[in-house]
């Protein structure tokens, strides 16, 4: 997401695919529309390396940073480690660090658990028509880095619900279409934690640490909707 305010995303105006795109909807179950429980993923994913070796995987599509992975205490207060996320951010930019929020979120969650990542900047790739862009990333991809599949809700409830059922060290990554009033739109990944109790939303593009909004999740939104989730509690294990 490069930008929250204006008319329309720059992406969203060329026809370019936003940097969060709802993915297929899995549905199980009788869920009366509102609670989507995610299919089985094959359980193989790249969670617990580096994210440098996941994003190795595709070639020229990434700048990646100098940092490397380095141990850090779990479950620490985002706001002492947000910041290095994605230090190359700039919000009066539309370049590669502005269009990573899937690479920010992984990186964070790693960083949550207890293994500090610096996000990569996405790299101009060619299109059909062989124009170069900075474009974003299908929610596939983290899927793939996950090896399961995201949950889709727009239960919003029943997803801080979980949170604080699951208790300090519960994460999750979460993929939201939004909307605001002054007619901007598009899509956006991020984190969800619960820290010693508070729900706390991280977005680690931006460097920011926000409330949970009860009605969007994210509050830098006026309406958002198809969520897509994965949560793990402080053992690692999936809980939605």
């Amino acid at each position: 997401m490069t930008r929250l305010e204006g008319p329309t995303s720059e992406a969203s105006s060329a026809g370019e695919p936003q940097d969060w795109r709802p993915g297929q909807e899995i549905r199980l179950g009788n869920t009366e529309g509102r609670e989507l429980r995610e299919a089985p993923g094959d359980g193989q994913g790249y969670k617990d390396v580096p994210c440098r070796e996941f994003r190795q995987q595709y070639e020229g599509e990434y700048v990646e940073p100098m940092s490397r992975t380095r141990p850090i205490e779990p479950f620490a207060d985002p706001r002492e480690t947000v910041d290095a996320v994605n230090p190359e951010f700039d919000p009066t930019s539309s370049g590669g660090y502005e269009n990573n929020c899937a690479d920010c979120a992984r990186c964070f969650e790693r960083t949550w658990r207890g293994d500090q990542e610096e996000a990569a900047g996405r790299a101009e790739t060619p299109d059909a028509d062989g124009n170069m862009a900075v474009r974003g990333e299908a929610p596939e991809r983290i899927e793939a880095w996950a090896g399961e599949k995201f949950t889709r809700t727009d239960d919003v409830a029943e997803i801080r619900r979980r949170l604080e059922d699951g208790g300090h060290g519960t994460s999750a990554i979460v993929g939201s279409q939004w909307e605001n009033d002054g007619g901007a739109r598009g899509g956006h990944a991020y984190n969800v934690v619960n820290h010693h109790g508070g729900i706390q939303v991280v977005d680690a593009q931006h460097h920011e640490v926000l409330p949970f909004d009860d009605a969007t999740i994210h509050p830098f939104f006026d309406r958002a909707h198809g969520h897509q989730i994965m949560m793990w509690n402080d053992e690692g294990k999936r809980i939605f």
